[in-house]
């Protein structure tokens, strides 16, 4: 009995540290721990999670206090990082002229957050000259988020194909010796 009724309190007090900080509200999409979804009920007890697979979750709010939370819905932008291999045929030339394209799509666009987006050559990659892209999407529904970041996907290849450069592929060259001995 007694230790059923330390979890009761336990959750108890879990409930009034959720209700005093109110780390997020009913329809809030969360991050608990591993588990992430839409808020659908806060009781005395226990947060009711429903994942994007449409599981309900159901977290002890001992449990919940005691997690790092992720408010997702608090968010004022979505940020997206990705890398642009260019084969190696690119030149250091052509290489600052695609950069000043790129730069000019992700400061442009209507929906990002031009002025701390980032376009930098950044490796040499195995297979490839890198440009690492950092952008901030202003949409925060996930449909919205995708289309805008489509847009800046299509206009990274038309960028890539009006200056005739092109995506590298991984690839491994394969060189042969031929033995000068003879034998």
């Amino acid at each position: 009995f007694a230790l059923a009724a330390q979890d009761t309190v336990s959750n108890l007090f879990g409930f009034a540290v959720i209700f005093a900080d109110r780390p997020f509200m009913l329809g809030d999409i969360v991050k608990i721990g591993d588990i992430m979804g839409t808020v659908e009920e806060l009781g005395a007890r226990s947060v009711r999670i429903r994942t994007f697979d449409k599981t309900l979750v159901v977290m002890p709010n001992s449990q919940v206090a005691s997690s790092t939370i992720e408010n997702i819905s608090a968010r004022t932008v979505r940020r997206v990082s990705t890398t642009l291999g260019l084969t190696y045929e690119t030149s250091a030339d052509e290489m600052e002229k695609i950069i000043e394209d790129i730069r000019k799509v992700v400061t442009e666009h209507e929906k990002l957050v031009g002025e701390d987006s980032v376009v930098a050559f950044e490796a040499f990659g195995d297979s490839s000259l890198n440009i690492r892209i950092v952008f901030f999407v202003k949409e925060l529904g996930y449909a919205d988020y995708l289309r805008v970041v489509q847009e800046i996907n299509l206009a990274l290849m038309r960028a890539v194909a009006a200056r005739d450069l092109s995506v590298a592929l991984p690839t491994r060259t394969l060189y042969l010796r031929q033995d000068v001995s003879g034998e």
